[in-house]
């Protein structure tokens, strides 16, 4: 992608949102389920590109009606764009949920058996935002109440409150693997913000088709290991 058409793309959905004809323009543009797919050769370049960051921020372009999730580096000398696409194949979300089960046993000073004790643990490291039923039931609200939402939006101050742009842990997008080679689908969703009280659009992570590592057999999982997208505005 060049930077003229990522600044030209940028621009065409922002003028869009203080456009009058704005609210029937998203009527077409999102008129079907779609999603954007994060191919090995984007996740391999959010990778090297923002190596030390914890999140990376992605803008909302169009262009001849197909809306882009656009990414640029510090330096503004690359970009990459992905087109939103209509979905043509399943989705499926599955929670991994690690069950610690610790034996103990404490000996005392002769060696004899002093107190055993067993314990059972959910192991909560790395643990997501989104489980699994929060990723289905966010993507399903976006599903029922989208045009809603626009059209709520667009009847105040859209400049202000619908999305340009999205903060995006990085970890929704490496998700921890070794290699990048395969792809990865990012799905629209609309989740209430306790803050604001308020609905607020998020992007779900979900389909890395990829073995979970350091299991005694070859295990497939599609893992929704992401965490709540800020969408910019109203969110700073």
């Amino acid at each position: 992608m060049r930077k003229e058409d990522f600044d030209a793309y940028k621009k065409n959905w922002i003028d869009n949102l203080k456009d009058t004809n704005g609210y029937n323009n998203v009527k077409t543009w999102f008129d079907t389920n779609k999603n954007f797919v994060f191919t090995p050769n984007v996740r391999t370049w959010i990778s090297n590109t923002f190596s030390n960051e914890s999140s990376v921020i992605g803008y909302i372009g169009e262009n001849n009606g197909t809306i882009y999730l656009m990414f640029k580096n510090t330096s503004e000398t690359e970009f990459k764009a992905i087109e939103l696409e209509t979905i043509t194949s399943e989705i499926e979300f599955i929670e991994r949920k690690e069950i610690v089960n610790l034996n103990r046993t404490i000996l005392n000073t002769n060696l004899s058996i002093k107190r055993q004790s067993k314990e059972v643990f959910d192991n909560k490291i790395n643990f997501p935002e989104f489980d699994e039923t929060t990723a289905v039931d966010t993507v399903s609200n976006w599903n029922r109440n989208r045009m809603d939402w626009f059209k709520t939006n667009f009847d105040g101050t859209p400049e202000n409150t619908i999305f340009q742009e999205f903060k995006i842990p990085k970890k929704s997008i490496l998700r921890d693997l070794s290699s990048f080679n395969v792809d990865l689908n990012c799905l629209f969703g609309l989740k209430m913000d306790q803050t604001l009280n308020k609905m607020l659009p998020t992007l779900v992570f979900a389909g890395d088709n990829s073995e979970i590592l350091n299991t005694p057999i070859s295990v497939k999982t599609f893992s929704n290991v992401s965490d709540f997208s800020q969408p910019r505005p109203p969110l700073d």
